[in-house]
């Protein structure tokens, strides 16, 4: 091992950044195998040198590899406080230069991050050319492989400023075809994260609402944990409300006992159109349903309901034959009661930012081996986007739903089964990209896994067979009938048996008056928080510093009573996040702040209104709820140990 390569990576991995924590020894490892045969060095036009890659390729121009380098730079780079800039392919370093120095000149926190899959070229870098200076900045990150470094883009990009993309002239002739699915792929990522956090800012108290709404309704659910591998060896038709769902119905009369039936909230009245009853029907959104299944009641009342607890409460109100809870992901504030209501661990599931994902990520846990895909078009057919046929119009680049308020979202094209490209909806491209590979990943966990995609005329979902429904069922051959409701019974049972529907209510009712009594205990640490505040403004200089002690006390005390609840702090995540910019914002400014601490008080004041408007009176009508609905002792005092400590 060289100098130069010993003291690269020494710069690189110093700290173990947190990311990639295996890359160090992954390079190290490879150190003893590598072979730079077909790696040779050239000198440019200019005297700087180049690599000749596979003596075809040069990957740094020969007109000037440092001009070249220092023009990227200038053109690409984003130096937003949270951006991201990739480099796909180290090269000889020329890029982390002027890009080091451009940062430093700029004091952006911006990241860099090196994506290097050729270890070959990546050893004989780090081996011949001294980077220890560039390398050692706080900035730089290395990824070897794409998993993590999607993964790192994905939980770092929350806030991102945006991401900028680098990719040499001469790579792109060398590595283009490698390299072009991993960068399709992460822009996908980065998209799937910023999308998540406006999810995640824009609909965290409208969940919180509703869940609030439907807690009377939460004890009459049973945790679909019961129901795990309750469906192991049976196949499952799984429904989503895509227009080829009327293509596929008709051929399911034929085996309609020989299979379970899962469909999203929004396929029922397609359903009833055919005459056919799902078995499950799905629900996660915290709106819609109740427009969408509008005189539909009676076909629900004989399907089993999975839906999460902050669904539209038509879809927990509803009669149906049993009604079960499956959490999602990133609701932990949710998770909480019903771990404590269930007396046992919820499981989570990623939905993707579609009902029909969450639909087949249970399903998987239900047991199912066997699926067939129908009705998950992902892409428009004509200007139809439902089976029910919704009415939509195109504007430009934009498709505009009647039925959800004139909404737009924005056209891409797909590949569909033969290669063609087809328009879809932005959602839709994101809602693929996750069906794409999923099928692999199960089979990790189960070998036997197979899922058949039957939407035909929609796109082509890869990593499955796309083929249509009347030439798939011959081949599966179903025989055997399949007693959904006995099954769903046993599961039933268990469920009893662990915790009756009062148990259940008496422990969300103490829950609840513990949300109730740290909610105004929350509310009374921000009052006393911006007392002191108050007094801290009108004091003498030489008391400041004892007062301004006693004041960052009550915040403190303040801002952990806040977060050691999760409804509380989780609910109002759009205002943190915009507090938290705005103390980024005093970061060169801190004198400043101290003076006049008015992002404090703004973030105090703004806190304790929502914590007693939007949070006070919607838990209180909980607990009356609970109370009118339920045998419960009325006991104003706390009782019942929370089990979680609060």
């Amino acid at each position: 091992m060289t100098t130069f390569l010993e003291s690269n990576l020494n710069a690189l991995f110093k700290d173990v950044k947190g990311y990639n924590a295996n890359s160090a020894k992954h390079i190290r490892n490879h150190a003893e195998k590598a072979s730079a045969e077909n790696i040779h060095i050239y000198e440019t036009n200019v005297k700087d040198l180049t690599i000749l890659y596979e003596d075809k390729y040069p990957i740094h121009s020969m007109n000037g590899a440092v001009a070249e380098a220092e023009a990227l730079v200038k053109d690409q780079v984003c130096y937003g406080k949270h951006s991201m800039n990739i480099v796909f392919g180290l090269g000889l370093g020329y890029v982390l230069k002027p890009l080091v120095t451009a940062l430093k000149t700029k004091n952006s926190q911006a990241k860099v991050i090196i994506y290097e899959k050729n270890l070959n070229l990546l050893y004989f870098t780090l081996s011949n050319i001294n980077l220890t200076e560039e390398l050692a900045h706080e900035s730089i990150l290395l990824f070897t492989d794409s998993e993590p470094l999607w993964q790192y883009v994905e939980t770092h990009l929350v806030q991102g400023d945006g991401i900028g993309m680098m990719m040499l002239p001469g790579m792109i002739h060398a590595f283009g075809e490698r390299l072009k699915p991993v960068v399709e792929k992460l822009k996908l990522h980065a998209d799937n994260a910023v999308r998540n956090a406006k999810l995640l800012q824009g609909r965290s108290r409208l969940w919180t609402d509703v869940f609030l709404q439907n807690t009377s309704y939460l004890p009459t659910m049973n945790s679909v944990t019961h129901l795990r591998d309750a469906f192991e060896g049976k196949t499952a038709l799984m429904c989503g409300a895509g227009p080829s769902l009327n293509d596929v119905l008709p051929h399911i009369h034929a085996v309609r006992d020989k299979l379970v039936i899962c469909c999203v909230s929004g396929a029922v009245k397609a359903f009833k159109k055919h005459g056919i009853t799902p078995d499950f029907v799905f629900g996660m959104d915290y709106y819609g349903p109740a427009k969408q299944m509008e005189g539909l009641e009676a076909p629900m009342a004989e399907s089993h309901i999975i839906t999460g607890p902050s669904s539209d409460t038509f879809m927990l109100s509803q009669p149906c034959k049993s009604r079960w809870s499956a959490s999602l992901k990133y609701n932990d504030q949710y998770t909480t009661y019903l771990n404590n209501m269930f007396d046992e661990k919820t499981h989570e599931y990623h939905s993707g930012g579609t009902v029909a994902f969450y639909m087949f990520l249970v399903a998987v846990d239900l047991g199912f081996r066997t699926m067939i895909l129908a009705g998950q078009d992902l892409a428009l057919r004509g200007m139809q986007v439902y089976a029910t046929g919704e009415e939509v119009e195109l504007n430009g680049k934009y498709l505009v739903s009647k039925e959800l308020n004139n909404r737009a979202t924005e056209l891409h094209y797909v590949e569909d089964w033969h290669g063609n490209q087809i328009m879809t909806q932005e959602d839709y491209r994101h809602f693929k990209y996750h069906f794409d590979t999923i099928r692999s990943k199960i089979r990790v966990v189960f070998p036997d896994f197979n899922v058949y995609n039957c939407s035909v005329g929609g796109a082509k979902i890869d990593d499955m067979e796309n083929l249509p429904i009347e030439e798939l069922l011959p081949r599966l051959n179903l025989q055997e009938r399949i007693d959904v409701d006995a099954i769903v019974e046993a599961g039933i049972q268990v469920s009893q048996e662990q915790s009756s529907t009062n148990t259940k209510a008496e422990r969300l009712y103490e829950a609840m008056k513990a949300l109730k009594k740290h909610t105004k205990e929350t509310i009374e640490e921000a009052k006393t928080a911006i007392q002191k505040l108050e007094t801290l403004k009108i004091l003498k200089s030489n008391s400041w510093t004892e007062a301004s002690e006693r004041y960052s006390d009550a915040f403190n005390r303040f801002s952990e009573t806040l977060e050691a609840e999760p409804l509380l702090n989780d609910t109002f995540y759009h205002e943190q996040l915009v507090i938290y910019q705005a103390y980024n914002d005093f970061a060169e400014t801190e004198a400043e702040h101290r003076e006049n601490f008015s992002v404090d008080a703004q973030y105090l004041k703004t806190m304790m209104k929502l914590l007693t408007d939007a949070i006070l009176p919607p838990v209180e009508a909980a607990i009356v709820k609970l109370e009118d609905s339920y045998d419960l002792i009325k006991d104003d005092e706390l009782t019942f140990s929370i089990k979680t400590g609060w």
